[in-house]
């Protein structure tokens, strides 16, 4: 099923298969807390892991039109872990780059880089 999401929010541009998604359930460096799954209807409808850093909290998703509840649930961890930037990959032109515009992120060096600083209150994001 969460194969069947990255599918469908990136195509080829990135592959991942379901052997791919245990091995990441299976790393012990990777919290549990850090993996989510959104379920409607009792249907998968999107993923989302978080790996926090020093300098920014890296997300991984894939969420077609449901993208906001897992960057809401990052910039939430970022901030109450006082960790300044929220880091999203996403293929060049993937749909939710808008979204992230929309957001205070901005593309960085790397065309699928998205960043975004996060204020220490709940206030809209800027770009840093």
């Amino acid at each position: 099923m969460v194969a069947g999401l990255f599918q469908t929010a990136f195509g080829d541009e990135r592959p991942i298969d379901a052997e791919e998604i245990r091995s990441w359930t299976r790393n012990t460096e990777l919290q549990p807390g850090w993996l989510r799954v959104l379920e409607e209807d009792g249907r998968i409808v999107g993923y989302g892991d978080i790996w926090p850093m020093v300098d920014d909290v890296a997300v991984d998703v894939a969420a077609p039109g449901r993208w906001e509840t897992f960057l809401d649930w990052a910039e939430s961890h970022a901030r109450e872990a006082a960790i300044p930037r929220v880091r999203v990959f996403l293929p060049a032109g993937a749909d939710p780059a808008a979204l992230l515009l929309g957001r205070g992120y901005r593309c960085g060096v790397r065309r699928t880089r998205w960043r975004s600083t996060c204020p220490s209150d709940r206030r809209s994001l800027r770009s840093r």
